[in-house]
């Protein structure tokens, strides 16, 4: 928390001449968008999210756009602690029956889903497309 309300500050102080200067594209701008039409709410699913989310940019946005830190900090509480309880409840309901589900579902997305089921399809060359021989091109 206390690495939240630091990030948040340092975004209140000249975080947007930082954002500026280390991030760049459009996401910075989306983000910012999301941030100013949904406030704190956007904090709060951010911090519901699992650790590949970026969690720490809507801290340092916040402070940018002004979100107090009062109702910053309530959003990350509130949102870790519905986070962390479930992930205590599930535990505590499969408890060794899940430490080998990692590997039992190891090709399997969020909610049982294929994970990289948009992969582009496999290159096939001319010559494998007149004669139907479906190789794919080694490329070096």
């Amino acid at each position: 928390m206390l690495g939240c309300l630091l990030t948040h500050a340092i975004g209140r102080k000249g975080g947007d001449a930082l954002i500026r200067r280390r991030f760049t594209g459009p996401r910075i701008d989306r983000a910012t968008s999301f941030l100013k039409r949904y406030g704190v709410m956007s904090v709060l699913i951010a911090s519901l999210l699992p650790p590949p989310a970026p969690f720490k940019i809507f801290i340092l946005l916040a402070g940018v756009i002004g979100i107090s830190a009062t109702r910053l900090a309530t959003a990350i509480l509130i949102g870790r602690g519905i986070r962390y309880t479930a992930l205590g409840y599930l535990a505590f309901r499969y408890g060794d029956r899940a430490a080998g589900l990692p590997r039992r579902t190891r090709r399997r997305g969020f909610a049982g889903t294929r994970r990289g089921a948009r992969r582009r399809p496999r290159r096939v060359s001319r010559v494998a497309q007149s004669t139907g021989v479906q190789e794919p091109i080694k490329c070096p």
